[in-house]
């Protein structure tokens, strides 16, 4: 009985080494045969690689880029990187404020009859209006 063939999650294009996308990319004459607009985003896209690397494997190719669109591919990568940092330092600071610890303001009232919810109350509401015929002071505040 024969093996059975290992089903691949992607391409064998998007799993090659960079020797590997060099020998296939001469070997299909990729460069010659691309019929896009941007042949570096093209070789990035169709070989599952970055753009700095697109750019340096289409020099070994023959390709010639000018110093202005590697300038500007440098300057994009950057400025995602910048942009990505400081979104993270956003989380973060969101994450922060949103925690909010316990204040000695509030008195958590558990349990005090059947059909009753725990809840925050005010010490001053709490003081004003009683719940269930009981009133609760500093002292007999719950313990944290």
């Amino acid at each position: 009985m024969a093996r059975k063939k290992k089903r691949r999650p992607c391409p064998r294009r998007k799993r090659m080494t960079r020797q590997g996308r060099l020998s296939s990319a001469r070997a299909t004459h990729w460069v010659e045969n691309y019929k896009g607009k941007n042949v570096i985003v093209g070789y990035a896209k169709w070989f599952a690689v970055d753009l700095m690397c697109a750019l340096v494997e289409l020099r070994l190719l023959g390709v010639k880029i000018d110093q202005g669109r590697e300038d500007q591919i440098k300057a994009s990568i950057e400025a995602r990187a910048a942009q990505r940092i400081r979104r993270k330092k956003l989380r973060e600071q969101a994450q922060a404020s949103e925690f909010q610890p316990f204040s000695d303001d509030f008195a958590v009232i558990a349990n005090c009859a059947l059909d009753c919810v725990p809840y925050e109350v005010c010490l001053e509401e709490l003081e004003e209006a009683p719940l269930c015929g009981r009133t609760m002071t500093q002292s007999s505040q719950p313990r944290r």
